[in-house]
């Protein structure tokens, strides 16, 4: 028997065991865990898009992405009134990630907003990035996931888009 510490309770052997296999299957597996990726400096977009040509060159490509925010290097607040360039500047990203066959392919990505990203309030738990920021972005990515922060997740192997702030790629 084993304890599901993420809320689960406890498994039965055999689903431990499946487990288990799973992970030792997993061993290669990476993830790529990047912050404060501000989509309206260019500089930031030029070395994401090394980190990017790097990964996609590799032999087996990462099979999560984390990016977290700030995505915008000045707060989105009730002053700021550019939303529609950031909305624009998702869709590049959209677009930067989709030129790598092989991360698209091959990789997940996953959105956590940071505290000055645009949402109703500063509170924790942050919700996920509001929808209209995100559509450009979704046209070329359209497996992208977008959590509230905090965030949690169990990595078990074969990508499934998991529901509310608890991720389960299974």
């Amino acid at each position: 028997m084993g304890l599901d510490f993420f809320g689960g309770g406890v498994l039965p052997n055999e689903e431990t065991l499946r487990l288990s296999s799973l992970e030792k299957k997993a061993a290669n597996d990476m993830f790529v865990i990047l912050s404060d990726v501000w989509l309206d400096n260019p500089e930031t977009m030029e070395k994401l898009a090394v980190v990017l040509d790097g990964y996609d060159s590799v032999e087996v490509v990462p099979s999560l992405f984390v990016l977290m925010g700030n995505f915008c290097s000045r707060p989105c607040n009730l002053a700021f009134n550019s939303f529609e360039e950031l909305r624009l500047q998702f869709g590049k990203l959209g677009e930067m990630i989709a030129t790598r066959s092989r991360l698209k392919e091959h990789s997940r990505f996953l959105f956590i907003p940071g505290p000055d990203d645009a949402g109703p309030s500063k509170a924790l738990p942050r919700c996920a990035l509001p929808k209209y920021l995100i559509e450009e972005l979704h046209k070329h990515i359209p497996n992208a996931i977008f959590v509230s922060n905090p965030c949690r997740f169990v990595m078990k192997l074969i990508p499934k888009v998991p529901t509310g702030s608890r991720i389960t790629l299974i």
